[in-house]
Formats: C-alpha cells, structure tokens, sequence
C-alpha cells in the first residue's frame, strides 16, 4: 500500500514537472528583482517558471485577463481591480512594500502645481497614486491637467518639457532625479499602502502547487543572496534596471522586503485591514466596479 501511495504521488509530481512552464509576468521594478536573481543564479527553475517581462503592468494585467499568463507581479490594487472584475486571483507572495520608490518627480524649481501637466500611467496603480497624490497637497483634480503617458515614455517626455511632472515610480525616478527632477511627493507618505505582491489566477493554483512552493523558496532564496551578496546582487540588479551599482542601492532604500515569517504572516491577517481600506478608498474614487474582501485576494495558501 505504501508503494501504491508513493508511486501514486511520484506520477502526480512527475506529471507537475512534465506540465507547461508556470508563465509569470513582471515589468521593470526593483522590488521584482530578487526574482531574476534567483533564475539566474540557478534557484528557481527556468522549465517550471516562465520569468516574462513586460513593459508595463497594464500588459502583465491584460496577459492574465486574456489567459497569456498564470500569475503575475503586481501591485494590490491591480489584483483587486482583476478579482472586481470577475478575475479570481490569489495572492501567494508579498513581495515589498513602497517606501518612497513611487513619486511624482516635478521639473527643476515648480513650487506650484495648480495648472500644471502631469502625466500619469494609464492603469490601477497610476490612477490610485494620482488621487493620493492630489489629496496630500491639497489640489483637486480640476486643478492639474492629466496626461497618460506610459512609464517607458516618461524620461524622454519629462526630459523634453513635454509635461511639467510624472507619477512614477523606480527606476524611472532616479533616472528623472539625475535628470534635474525634484520629488515632490512620494510613497513615504503612503505608509503601507502600495504593496507589490505575487499573484497566481485561482485556476492554477492546483495545478502549479509545487511549482508555486518552488517560486516561494526561490524567491527568498534570491533575497538571502541580495542580504548575503549586495555589492555583486546590486551589479547584477543594475544591468537589467540601466542603474548603476549606487543607484540600485539607493533605490533599494525606497523599498521594504519582507522576511519568510513576515510575509506569511501578511497574507494570513496583516494585509487585512490595508484591502479593507483600499477596497473603500477605491470605492468612493470609482477605481473599483465593486467592493473587494480580504478573503477574495488573500486566499492563496500557506
């Protein structure tokens, strides 16, 4: 009988590692790094997890609506517009939280915002990081001029004079400071609110579970390398972000990480009370289509 059960699982498992590579999406962000530390280190399997890097998160967005992807690194407003949406989503990992990465970057010496353009990402995190914005410095919405501009168009624009100030967020920040640029908000004042995490559609949860057991051990694998290691993680984090060494350890001042017992401990109650007040936020600013419960986004497992 014992062989029956042990013959039974290693087909199950052997059937798990014969099935389509976990297809995962991500855009440029630091916070996602430790990811591709991990794959390129040799930590986390490149035929179990499909590591795929769009230029935004509108795409990795529109990759999990259309069934392109399985899962997706977003912030937690993102999923909760996909799960409002009719999208069933788990969040399996929390990957960071904002700590000043996100911003809105003014051209050298504006002091006064009213009139002026600004231009902003056309998605979740864009809109819900121009309506705090707004609300921290006092300025309605009919007192700013609101541009989409996606993030990979945002230097060159800012650069040109094209607008007078961006929402944006790491790399693109410490391109547009080096730039001349002045912070003059960002998500410092935000505590706890903007949240990257790692979310897997509901229907491959069974599917994938020892792929996402994986994907969650490499994951803290290549955080204990980026602790362990930081002056070569921070080359190698550079190559893909067009930063320097210095800079990606600068930008990395504007993130936290969490460690293996915080995370856990996020998803099962501490990111709780942050979708409660999302939820209701987003609600009374119209960027959801209906309200979200803790239990809708957090169920993803231990």
């Amino acid at each position: 009988a014992l062989g029956g059960v042990a013959g039974s699982l290693g087909s199950e498992l052997g059937c798990e590692r014969r099935r389509p590579a976990l297809r995962l999406g991500t855009n440029l962000w630091p916070g996602y790094e430790p990811l591709y530390l991990a794959r390129d280190q040799g930590l986390l399997d490149r035929h179990r997890v499909n590591l795929r890097e769009f230029t935004s998160a509108s795409e990795v967005l529109r990759g999990l609506r259309n069934g392109m992807l399985e899962a997706g690194c977003l912030t937690l407003d993102e999923v909760m517009v996909l799960v409002a949406e009719g999208f069933p989503m788990a969040v399996m990992l929390v990957l960071d939280a904002s700590h000043g990465a996100d911003a809105l970057v003014v051209q050298p010496g504006l002091r006064n915002l009213r009139g002026c353009t600004l231009g902003v990402e056309p998605n979740a995190l864009g809109a819900y990081m121009r309506l705090r914005t707004l609300e921290h410095l006092k300025l309605k919405a009919t007192e700013v001029r609101v541009v989409e501009l996606a993030i990979d168009d945002q230097e060159a624009r800012f650069r040109a004079g094209k607008v007078d100030g961006v929402i944006t967020f790491e790399p693109v920040r410490t391109q547009l400071i080096l730039a001349g640029g002045q912070v003059a908000f960002d998500s410092t004042q935000l505590p706890g609110e903007i949240v990257d995490v790692l979310a897997v559609r509901r229907s491959a949860l069974v599917p994938h579970r020892e792929t996402l057991a994986h994907l969650r051990s490499a994951w803290h694998q290549g955080l204990a390398l980026l602790g362990r290691e930081p002056d070569r993680a921070h080359a190698l984090m550079g190559r893909r972000l067009g930063l320097t060494p210095p800079q990606v350890q600068q930008a990395l001042k504007g993130l936290r990480f969490f460690s293996e017992a915080e995370e856990l401990e996020a998803r099962r109650r501490g990111l709780h009370p942050t979708v409660a007040r999302l939820s209701e936020v987003m609600l009374q600013a119209m960027l959801l289509p209906r309200g979200v419960t803790p239990e809708e986004v957090l169920g993803g497992g231990a």
